[in-house]
């Protein structure tokens, strides 16, 4: 396999689809938008002659007229298998009828569930590249009647440095026709340079997030993230590392917030 390769395109649609080839070991994937990384995954590489198990779609509609850089340790094979679509790609796999499953990769708990401009909105922690726990987004489905799914667009991604790890879970409120997503977002400060999916010696740090939509189907990553509540300094009030899960709701004379938490590895 080559090292260090690179591969350059011009985004001309709203989603990049990226091809997964489930195998033993992934390798770093990272994305530039004029010299600057924005985003970094692990991704299996396709070599020559292998067949790809399915497509991970990426949005990339706010970066569509500009030039992408995709850099890392994968051959020509791989980066002749990626495409631009119009839509996020199908499953050939047969889902069940009763119990949502995502179109590919990974996914657990449930996020924000809600209901909003009278169709419910169903969020889920989800991984697009692969099919266990790693670099955690949130999925996106609506549905009317809890049995017929309509796929969208991941609504949060791991593209920050306050998450870049991941995009832990939280929930969904709406104020004043706008739809708001709370959620823990995780940067390791210390790496595991065996695997960038791990830390060395509990060092990372967990901050609270938001991010809001106009239409509860878009949800600007690059422009709209906002950081609500820092890692906490205090070690008296909480954890730096395990404060997450922001519960958000209206009462009756403000909006409230509850965090999970630990003061001397006691859960509060």
């Amino acid at each position: 396999m080559q090292k260090n390769t690179s591969y350059k395109t011009k985004i001309e649609h709203p989603f990049l689809l990226i091809p997964v080839k489930i195998k033993e070991n992934a390798e770093r994937l990272s994305f530039y938008i004029e010299e600057q990384k924005v985003l970094e995954y692990r991704v299996f590489p396709l070599e020559e002659g292998e067949t790809v198990d399915y497509y991970a779609p990426l949005p990339v509609t706010p970066w569509i007229g500009k030039t992408i850089r995709l850099e890392g340790n994968y051959p020509e094979a791989f980066y002749t298998q990626i495409k631009q679509a119009d839509d996020p790609a199908k499953s050939d796999q047969v889902h069940p009828l009763m119990h949502f499953t995502p179109v590919n990769g990974w996914m657990n708990d449930p996020n924000g569930f809600s209901c909003y401009k009278g169709e419910y909105h169903l969020f889920y922690q989800y991984n697009p590249y692969n099919t266990h726990w790693d670099s955690m987004h949130w999925g996106h489905v609506v549905s009317k009647d809890f049995l017929h799914w309509d796929y969208l667009p991941a609504a949060l991604a791991p593209d920050e440095d306050y998450d870049k790890i991941g995009c832990f879970s939280g929930s969904a409120v709406e104020q004043d026709g706008t739809l708001y997503l709370y959620y823990t977002g995780v940067n390791y400060l210390e790496e595991n340079p065996e695997d960038i999916n791990q830390c060395l010696n509990d060092q990372f740090l967990a901050a609270q997030l938001m991010i809001p939509s106009d239409d509860g189907m878009t949800f600007d990553n690059v422009k709209r993230k906002k950081m609500v509540i820092p890692p906490i300094a205090e070690e008296e009030i909480g954890s730096k590392t395990n404060t997450r899960d922001p519960k958000v709701w209206r009462g009756k004379d403000a909006w409230y917030m509850v965090i999970g938490s630990t003061v001397d590895n006691k859960g509060r």
